[in-house]
């Protein structure tokens, strides 16, 4: 019918809104302070950054609770809509999280194609294609 039409785009695009404003606030949560150790400069930049992340996806789970809740009147398909709401969030993190761990240098995969650089443009190719490939099988599997 026509009102669960109007709620279905309505929905959207408060949820969406939510989302952006969580993000906002989520730029303003990545913090470092100064005079950090070089040595550990990448480990404390990331963990900041994640922090942001994980601020803005709990602001943004509970902004878009508050919506559907508030648009379906606290009906039971709120919980449901709200969970599928939150899987597409955690997966979401998820894939980020697996992008950050197949690109940052302070892991494993990058730091191997980085070794493989020793022994010539080639092997850099493979193993980069290689990293490649099984980073976005995990993203798939998401």
């Amino acid at each position: 019918d026509e009102w669960m039409q109007r709620i279905s785009i309505d929905f959207c695009f408060w949820v969406a809104g939510v989302g952006i404003l969580a993000s906002i606030v989520g730029i303003f949560l990545v913090r470092t302070r100064e005079g950090i150790p070089k040595d550990q400069l990448m480990h404390k930049l990331l963990g900041s950054i994640r922090f942001g992340v994980v601020g803005a996806s709990l602001l943004a789970t509970g902004g878009a609770l508050l919506v559907i809740g508030i648009i379906l009147d606290w009906s039971s398909e709120t919980w449901s809509i709200w969970g599928c709401t939150l899987v597409g969030l955690v997966a979401g993190v998820i894939i980020g999280e697996i992008t950050e761990y197949a690109t940052s240098f302070s892991y494993n995969p990058t730091q191997e194609i980085a070794r493989k650089s020793l022994t010539g443009p080639a092997t850099v190719i493979i193993q980069g294609l290689g990293v490649g490939m099984l980073s976005t099988l995990t993203r798939r599997v998401v």
